[in-house]
């Protein structure tokens, strides 16, 4: 097949008629309604902890520590429940707060499949797994997690689409919902890099900071930076880093890990079959990046600061190995 036709077939892929749009529209709502509905109401009790119920321990555990740094979710749950609920109900503004955040991750979702040339079909089946995982995912229930995954896939789709004064704002807003907003310059950086050398060694690196295109993702870093240090400037809190040093290595610990790695191997099983290389040349480079520049640093700080029992803390990585393994062709 011919280097046209087959561009031919990647621009068929990407398209989509009114019939196909109007049914990933409906998928983006109502995919996330499932699966707020079941994470929050549990088939037969709802979700029950006291910071989802509760408004004293909702700010007793919200504004201290860490968290105190992590506003815009958690300002946002606060507004939710004074404009919709007349500041009664906790629980109801939760569920708003997850089915808007997720509703909007799915739309970025979507986006991205569009941008990579992927099917409507296997969009939609790319949509449905990656909301399975963000459900198993949400044991617990949080201000901040499900704002930051739609920020972070708005912010990942603008970067592929080069709207970069987008990506920036983006970058900000889910810096301020969440510290590992770091994610977004990184994956910036790595793309940057794979477009302008494709060599990810100390020298390919340094050549790209003196090229031209090192611009876009510098920005981006800064429009992390900036936020981050300003939150601890002025907002005292007792953690500036992280709450505590945890080293907690328990039985959901082992099993997560143990998820983590299979499901590792199962979306970057591509490189074991050699006919599939042709279509791996384009983003084997950004794989790399990911894991010399996110995987084993972000692995490590979780760690150590962080409860491994927790799978939402590797969510975001799902996500870009997902998008990679789309972007790829696979």
């Amino acid at each position: 097949m011919s280097e046209q036709a087959g561009s031919n077939l990647e621009q068929k892929a990407g398209a989509r008629t009114s019939v196909e749009l109007l049914v990933e529209t409906g998928a983006a709502i109502v995919l996330p309604m499932l699966v707020v509905y079941i994470s929050m109401y549990r088939f037969t009790s709802p979700y029950s902890a006291q910071t989802v119920i509760d408004l004293t321990s909702f700010t007793n555990q919200f504004f201290n520590g860490i968290y105190a740094y992590r506003v815009l979710g958690r300002d946002l749950l606060i507004a939710i429940n004074d404009l919709l609920f007349g500041g009664r109900s906790l629980f109801q503004s939760y569920v708003v707060l997850h089915i808007i955040s997720l509703a909007a991750y799915s739309i970025a979702h979507l986006g991205l499949m569009r941008t990579f040339s992927v099917s409507h079909n296997r969009s939609l089946q790319s949509l449905l797994v990656s909301l399975l995982v963000i459900g198993a995912s949400m044991d617990v229930i949080t201000p901040y997690d499900a704002p930051f995954l739609a920020l972070f896939a708005l912010a990942v789709w603008a970067i592929e689409t080069e709207r970069f004064t987008a990506a920036v704002v983006l970058t900000i807003a889910a810096t301020l919902t969440r510290e590992t907003a770091l994610l977004i310059p990184v994956y910036a950086l790595a793309r940057a890099i794979q477009l302008a050398t494709g060599d990810f060694s100390p020298r390919g690196m340094w050549q790209l900071v003196r090229t031209a295109v090192f611009r876009k993702p510098w920005s981006i870093l800064l429009a992390w930076l900036i936020p981050y240090v300003g939150l601890r400037v002025f907002i005292p809190s007792e953690s500036f880093l992280f709450n505590n040093i945890v080293l907690d290595i328990d039985a959901n610990a082992v099993v997560n890990v143990i998820v983590i790695l299979a499901l590792s191997v199962l979306f970057l099983k591509p490189y074991r079959y050699t006919e599939m290389r042709k279509n791996l040349i384009a983003t084997s480079s950004e794989y790399l990046a990911w894991v010399y520049l996110t995987i084993i640093p972000y692995g490590l700080f979780c760690a150590v600061f962080a409860y491994l029992g927790e799978l939402r803390l590797f969510v975001p990585y799902f996500m870009i190995l997902i998008w990679l393994n789309h972007k790829a062709g696979l």
